[in-house]
């Protein structure tokens, strides 16, 4: 099958997974630093019932970021309120009137960050005076879809950030367009299965965003010139079995950032990675391990790039079966292990927001039973 080149609205940035965020260790940021050394702090718990997903962002407008989580039922939310000195409050909880399958945050410059709800429509949610989320509008997604992700990013530029929709159905990726009043749709695209995960960043060290599309047995990227190439692995692009990413590490060889995705039946990552001087082709028959993550008793379940200690190039971070946090950093074609920390218990998914301001993130975790909310503080400093 071929694709054609991005929409016109995709030409521009489309912004990252709301998946997409910026982790940091608790290490001391430096090149000395050594595994072992204090980095990351130790987890503080928040205890709440039944979590299906979060998301993170400044709900109620105070300047500190809020942690809301989505019961298993779709139809209740608690709010984890930020008080700018790295810890949550208690949750305060309420059920909504309508169920959702997925939800996202959608910051607002200097106000309220709208709260996202997704299942046959795209519904925006605020925080009103009273500490009870309001529902705004609905936005319809096509005719017998059911959403299954959500993405956040400025598709045209304009300043506003916009919604990508995975979805079930005939049409996998929605996008809608932020406008001054609510969305309105710009298009669909049309894939082979529903896409796992999102990315909207430069991948090839361009300084213009591309668009990779994860899907269950493969991946895809688009950037303005069309669908990649690829070489030293099939004409569709890497496969893979049980994929986990993609991960975006910088600097991993030659100055320029590298996909990762890590296939779980395997335990191994696939490093999909531009070629220098040619037209958008990526070599993707190339292969990378996590030290200290190769058993099968350490299956990676979750993981996330980001900043940990805020020098502009991001980290890998997995969280493993065994209850290990690890942190990594692209060097010259490898990972090399950077900081790890002991949770204490499996986790089953990795967020992060700087909690504290101090423009380092903390990580924040979902637990494997999903009752309860893990802050990692982040103690790398300047």
């Amino acid at each position: 099958m071929k694709w054609g080149p991005l929409p016109e609205c995709l030409r521009f940035a489309l912004g990252s997974w709301l998946g997409v965020l910026g982790l940091c260790g608790s290490l001391g940021c430096g090149a000395d630093h050594v595994v072992g050394s204090i980095g990351l702090g130790t987890p503080v718990h928040h205890p709440v019932a039944a979590i299906a997903s979060l998301a993170v962002a400044d709900f109620d407008g105070d300047g500190h970021p809020d942690v809301l989580s989505q019961d298993r039922d779709g139809f209740t939310v608690c709010l984890l309120r930020g008080v700018g000195d790295g810890s949550l409050l208690r949750p305060e909880c309420q059920q909504l009137a309508d169920s959702s399958t997925v939800i996202a945050a959608l910051p607002v410059p200097f106000g309220r960050a709208m709260f996202l709800r997704a299942k046959s429509e795209v519904a925006r949610w605020t925080l009103g005076a009273g500490g009870r989320f309001a529902l705004i509008d609905k936005s319809p997604l096509p005719a017998n879809a059911s959403a299954q992700g959500l993405a956040v990013a400025d598709v045209d530029g304009d300043g506003r950030l916009d919604v990508l929709v995975t979805t079930t159905g005939p049409q996998p990726v929605s996008v809608l367009l932020s406008t001054a009043t609510g969305f309105r749709s710009a298009g669909q695209y049309v894939l082979p299965t529903v896409p796992k995960e999102l990315l909207y960043q430069d991948v090839d060290g361009d300084h213009h965003p591309e668009l990779a599309m994860l899907l269950p047995d493969r991946l895809m990227v688009w950037g303005e010139r069309g669908q990649a190439r690829w070489s030293g692995c099939s004409a569709d692009g890497p496969q893979f079995s049980r994929p986990l990413g993609p991960w975006l590490v910088s600097l991993w060889m030659g100055g320029l950032p590298a996909l990762m995705v890590f296939d779980a039946s395997l335990g191994f990552l696939r490093v999909v990675r531009a070629t220098p001087g040619a037209d958008f082709t990526f070599v993707c028959g190339e292969v990378a391990v996590l030290p200290g993550v190769t058993s099968p008793a350490v299956d990676v379940v979750a993981g996330m790039t980001t900043d940990l200690d805020g020098d502009g190039l991001t980290e890998l971070l997995v969280a493993s079966k065994d209850g290990g946090l690890r942190a990594f950093r692209g060097e010259d074609g490898r990972l090399a292990p950077w900081t790890e920390l002991q949770l204490g218990t499996q986790v089953s998914s990795l967020a992060v927001a700087d909690l504290n301001h101090d423009e380092r993130p903390e990580v924040i975790a979902v637990s494997d039973r999903r009752d309860e909310i893990l802050v990692v503080p982040n103690l790398f400093r300047r």
